[in-house]
């Protein structure tokens, strides 16, 4: 019903529609109206609530996550919604009741903490530095305030501080790294034999067999899904080259953000570090050397006698250009008072007493319209182009829903062509602009492939596209007769390896029983390993899984089991003839104390999680 009022829903029926609709809200309100809440509640933990809002923000961000972490290999469908909604339901669930658990006890993160950490966000950041307006405009993006964001950042910080503080205290005991160690460096000495595989026979599969097998893997004998798109992108990139440039625009943008353009001042220094004995003797040599330096002595020759920084004396001192906030606040402060070629008295810092020389002054000053104009332009550009940006993203969005079935309407508006690809599958590598999963994922939604536009989709602060597919043709099963061959093969390789299995079985049977293994394995490989770890790589890692999964044997016997590997390799017969416990002693300083911060971090976040579990179970947890 709601895509057919949305198809129809133009001209003069819309405002009938609109009107209809307006006059119950108004009246009663729409949560009177549809008898729901604004935000209904999904989770009650003792007296906390979790709105459907925040679980729908995580779950969405648990996907955002996984499109990077995938890559091209993500697909929507890999995670069914009902079941992801309860996975992250439930971790929502375990946080507020951390969260309950530090506020009983008044755990906080300053304002300073909080700061320092949002400016620490590799996504806020332009050239490595934090950016205010790149921090409002992703926030806009997402939907946030800053108050939200930052309480956000406040409970992380607090339950981080929760998890450290509980961890920081747990050490283990010697006798558990000593337990450790025997089972992690156990050792065994076995014997294995390889049944080599059967050969596939082809003629032995019936027609049953190859039409059971196709209608029972679908999957591997389809056509995949694909689809064309029509796009259109909106980017504050491409709209800087669309704004007009004046002067006097210029000019007034310069005025208004002079303090931008002033490039930052930098020093070319040298120094003398004085740091040997107490600091009275650091002082007076410091005095004594700057009194020759007064009376004409050369500063790079001082240097590389007396200087205690090594780094630098071999160099006459030289530090390079350096600018102020590289440099710690003492000596900052002195070499940026000092005049070109100057040199300042002894300066105390924590490393010692210094003698500074300014050789060279670059930078600073008033700013320079004329120096600065290529500057001030790119930034004039850009402000333009993502205030546009922000006027035709909402007016675009308002385009492609109010003509679902066109970009026609919105590309007269950017005054741009519609682009179109060709022939693409949920595997394919999306051109630009659309190689972006979240693009992907909307341009196979149910909604765009019946017919509609996608929402605008944002792929970074000023940049989105919206597309709309031009022709679909769904997966379909290719027929046998086309895969016949294909189907044929699998099925005898799969027989042959069930074969294989048999008779790998059929003998652990024998040996188990009595038989000798040499004599068994006369018509196979046979090979014996003295020790091997848990790590080996000298022989099969199915042997090896299988070899150490396997039961320790009785006293005096020989315990037997076995692996199947690939169809190509056939069946590993494997006899475990003695465990050898790993010994402590074995290991040197270093390794043993690797094994001990690795035992403490397994050990300690086995008791975080337990006291989460805990905690949890405490709480008095209501799920909607």
């Amino acid at each position: 019903m709601l895509q057919a009022i949305r198809n129809r829903a133009q001209g003069w029926i819309a405002w009938v529609i609109v009107i209809l609709i307006t006059i119950p809200f108004a009246l009663f309100g729409i949560q009177e109206y549809l008898g729901v809440s604004a935000d209904p509640v999904v989770a009650v933990v003792d007296d906390a609530e979790i709105q459907q809002s925040a679980l729908a923000r995580r779950v969405q961000g648990f996907r955002e996550n996984m499109r990077r972490s995938l890559g091209a290999n993500y697909r929507a469908d890999l995670f069914d919604e009902a079941f992801l909604q309860q996975q992250v339901l439930q971790s929502m669930v375990s946080e507020k009741v951390l969260e309950q658990a530090t506020a009983r006890w008044n755990m906080q993160a300053s304002d300073a903490q909080i700061r320092q950490a949002i400016q620490a966000i590799p996504a806020l950041q332009r050239d490595g530095v934090f950016d205010p307006a790149l921090y409002r405009i992703t926030l806009r993006n997402q939907g946030l305030t800053s108050a939200f964001f930052e309480q956000q950042v406040r409970q992380d910080l607090i339950l981080r501080q929760f998890e450290q503080g509980w961890q920081a205290g747990h050490f283990v005991t010697e006798q558990a790294v000593a337990e450790d160690i025997r089972l992690r460096e156990q050792q065994r000495a076995i014997q294995y034999a390889q049944i080599p595989p059967v050969t596939p026979d082809l003629a032995a599969v019936t027609a049953e067999q190859i039409q059971a097998y196709y209608q029972q893997h679908p999957a591997e004998y389809q056509v995949p899904e694909r689809i064309k798109l029509a796009y259109l992108q909106l980017s504050a990139t491409t709209l800087s080259e669309k704004v007009t440039v004046d002067e006097t625009a210029l000019r007034k943008y310069f005025d208004e953000h002079a303090a931008e353009f002033i490039p930052a001042e930098e020093r070319k220094l040298r120094h003398i570090l004085l740091s040997t004995g107490d600091e009275a003797a650091q002082l007076a040599q410091a005095n004594k050397l700057y009194a020759e330096l007064q009376a004409g002595a050369d500063f790079a020759e001082l240097a590389k006698v007396h200087s205690a920084d090594t780094g630098s004396a071999t160099e006459g001192g030289a530090l390079g250009w350096m600018s102020r906030d590289a440099l710690v606040p003492p000596f900052a402060e002195s070499a940026f008072t000092l005049a070109k070629q100057a040199i300042s008295e002894p300066v105390k810092t924590q490393f010692g007493y210094h003698l500074i020389q300014v050789e060279a002054i670059r930078g600073g000053g008033a700013p320079d319209f004329a120096a600065q104009r290529a500057k001030v332009e790119t930034a004039y550009r850009q402000q333009q182009a993502e205030q546009r940006y922000y006027d035709d993203f909402e007016r675009l969005t308002d385009l492609v829903y109010e003509n679902p079935d066109s970009l026609a309407a919105a590309a007269e508006f950017l005054g741009i062509p519609v682009q179109k690809t060709d022939w693409l599958e949920r595997t394919s590598v999306f051109p630009a602009p659309l190689d972006a999963e979240k693009i992907k994922n909307a341009a196979f939604s149910e909604e765009v492939l019946q017919g509609n536009n996608s929402d605008l989709i944002e792929r970074g602060p000023a940049d989105a596209v919206v597309v709309r597919v031009t022709a679909h043709e769904p997966a379909t099963r290719k027929p046998l007769d086309a895969v016949k061959e294909s189907v044929t093969t699998q099925v005898a390789a799969n027989q042959a390896q069930e074969q294989t299995q048999q008779q790998g079985t059929a003998a652990l049977q024998k040996l188990r029983a009595g038989a000798d293994f040499a004599a068994l394995a006369q018509d196979w490989s046979l090979t014996a390993v003295q020790r091997i770890g848990r790590q080996a790589n000298e022989v099969p890692p199915e042997v090896v899984q299988a070899a150490f999964a396997a039961p320790r044997p009785a006293a005096d016997t020989v315990g037997y089991t076995g692996a199947m590997a690939g169809q190509a390799e056939g069946y590993y017969v494997i006899a475990v003839e003695q465990v050898i416990a790993g010994d402590v002693k074995a290991l040197d300083a270093a390794a043993l104390q690797k094994r001990r911060t690795d035992l403490e971090n397994q050990q300690r976040d086995a008791e975080y999680r337990r006291l989460r579990q805990g905690l949890r179970a405490q709480a008095e947890v209501e799920i909607k």
